[in-house]
């Protein structure tokens, strides 16, 4: 699953093209704030969970990771980003959630694509993929539709 919004639809495209087994995710502003609420809830009930940073206690309150693990450092950018997420309500009452000014919160939306995508397979229950086409003006459109394991 990757973001297929702006300037990252052409990057879907191609990696479509490549790998068929790739999901895009739209991001409005009201699909970034379910997803955002649903990694949030994820992650209160410890089903979400990542290595800690050096000298801190680990996310999930389990192991705590020697600093020779490999790898260490993506994860304490990822625990910053994590720290630094914040939320804004708007007059009419709307949630927004995003990095403050002046920092990036890549590894926050990569955590709650995956974090997505886990969800809805658990929701699902047992999916087995269909692909199949559909005519739509002269051209024949690819779907997707998830069919319940018999």
């Amino acid at each position: 699953i990757l973001d297929a919004t702006g300037v990252g639809d052409p990057i879907y495209d191609d990696l479509k093209r490549v790998y068929g087994d790739i999901e895009g995710f739209k991001f409005t502003s009201g699909s970034k704030t379910a997803l955002v609420q649903r990694l949030i809830v994820a992650v209160e009930q410890r089903r979400v969970s990542w290595p800690a940073a050096s000298g801190q206690t680990a996310v999930d309150g389990g192991h705590q990771p020697s600093p020779k693990d490999s790898g260490l450092a993506s994860w304490e950018i990822l625990t910053s980003e994590m720290k630094r997420y914040e939320y804004e309500i708007s007059p009419s009452g709307g949630i927004t959630y995003n990095a403050p000014s002046g920092y990036h919160d890549d590894c926050v939306m990569a955590l709650a694509l995956a974090n997505h995508q886990r969800w809805e397979t658990e929701s699902c229950g047992n999916m087995l993929r269909v692909e199949g086409g559909e005519r739509r003006g002269g051209v024949i459109a690819r779907r997707r539709e998830r069919v319940l394991a018999g």
